[in-house]
């Protein structure tokens, strides 16, 4: 119908934005942003609801070649390159004609909106990171006050955002620290290496009392884009 082949563009869409900005293209992955990213809110559906057509459309999603099938289009921009054929179903086919629908025909109008509702949601993630962390600093534990009972921190982000690192701007690439120790960790004095559940400081300032210390989240943090930032600035 064309309710299930709506939904199935706007999750093969979201997937390839995940994949495209360095995520993991496996099932468990790609799902697994449906939470992480809360799609349904997106969406404007209910959690259960996009959990339930999910598990469907993921392995439509791989049927079709994933984010791969972009290098089977040619040049010309109005050109669809469907399965080949005596691969390609009815189904196949309709998934992606309802993609290049949403492309061609609605592409302006959904990246306006969706990148407005992800700037929204993105800054919320942030604030509710920062807030259950009460604003304090997570390598200090120190909360900066700003006068009238209030604190301040900061998000930053564990793989920088924008190029050439191109990291995704989600909870799990998301440290809470102070500005003075966000700015050391963006410029690589202080950074992180797992010691088994856990993470501990190390800081190239000699006599730093951060170094070694042991750092126990209280979110999830992808470890990746911690070792993606330790490699970084080695």
């Amino acid at each position: 119908s064309g309710a299930v082949h709506w939904f199935r563009a706007s999750m093969f869409l979201a997937w390839e934005r995940h994949v495209l900005a360095g995520g993991s293209d496996d099932s468990m992955s790609l799902l697994g942003i449906i939470d992480e990213d809360e799609l349904y809110k997106l969406l404007g559906l209910t959690r259960e609801y996009t959990l339930a057509r999910a598990n469907d459309a993921v392995g439509r999603y791989f049927a079709v070649g994933g984010v791969a099938r972009f290098t089977k289009r040619k040049t010309a921009a109005t050109e669809i390159v469907l399965p080949s054929a005596g691969s390609a179903s009815d189904e196949q086919i309709m998934d992606e004609l309802a993609i290049h629908e949403m492309e061609e025909e609605d592409a302006a109008v959904h990246r306006r909106t969706v990148e407005r509702q992800e700037q929204q949601r993105d800054q919320r993630k942030a604030a509710v990171l920062k807030q259950y962390y009460g604003n304090t600093c997570m390598f200090c534990e120190v909360g900066l006050e700003i006068g009238d009972g209030k604190t301040y921190s900061e998000a930053a982000h564990i793989k920088a955002l924008g190029k050439p690192h191109n990291g995704p701007d989600k909870k799990s690439n998301m440290l809470v620290l102070c500005p003075n120790h966000h700015l050391q960790f963006d410029r690589g004095v202080l950074r992180l290496h797992r010691v088994g559940e856990h993470y501990r400081i190390k800081s190239k300032s000699a006599g730093d009392t951060l170094n070694g210390k042991l750092i126990k989240a209280k979110h999830r943090i992808n470890e990746s884009y911690v070792k993606y930032h330790h490699d970084w600035h080695k």
